[in-house]
């Protein structure tokens, strides 16, 4: 049998920086400027131009790429996704809105439709949200639509 070590395995790539895993608790950010050791258990992953978004069983990180500044949101076991300029974390079929400049402030995305759809995954890109539901209907929000 094989069991596959997650050490030294890159889990995050973007046009800007890196993260490597050397074990369950322990990754390295290679950015364009630095390189950071970073202690944290890796729940999600995500990114925008500036920062690199980190899920951990407590809270979100957000690491600065180029400085290895951080800021944290107090909110956790969440998947998360960004489009640049917020932040759209799922836990328990209801999706959060963060803004990456203001991470204290926590917004449930209120909608009727929300009250009718349980939403599975969530996925970003500049400017627009995907949201996948339990159902495998795909619901799109931004760039006009």
């Amino acid at each position: 049998t094989f069991e596959f070590n997650p050490a030294g395995c890159l889990v995050f790539a973007d046009w800007h920086c890196s993260l490597f895993s050397h074990s369950t608790a322990f990754c390295t950010l290679h950015g364009l400027l630095q390189e950071k050791d970073i202690n944290l258990t890796v729940l999600s992953i995500g990114s925008n131009d500036s920062w690199i978004l980190i899920a951990t069983p407590e809270s979100i990180i957000a690491v600065e790429k180029n400085f290895g500044n951080k800021v944290s949101a107090n909110i956790s076991g969440v998947t998360l996704a960004s489009d640049g300029h917020n932040i759209y974390c799922l836990r328990d079929e209801t999706v959060y809105l963060l803004n990456i400049s203001k991470l204290d402030e926590i917004i449930a995305i209120d909608r009727p439709l929300a009250l009718r759809i349980k939403i599975k995954s969530v996925s970003c890109g500049l400017g627009f949200l995907l949201c996948l539901t339990c159902s495998g209907q795909v619901f799109s929000q931004g760039i006009g639509r």
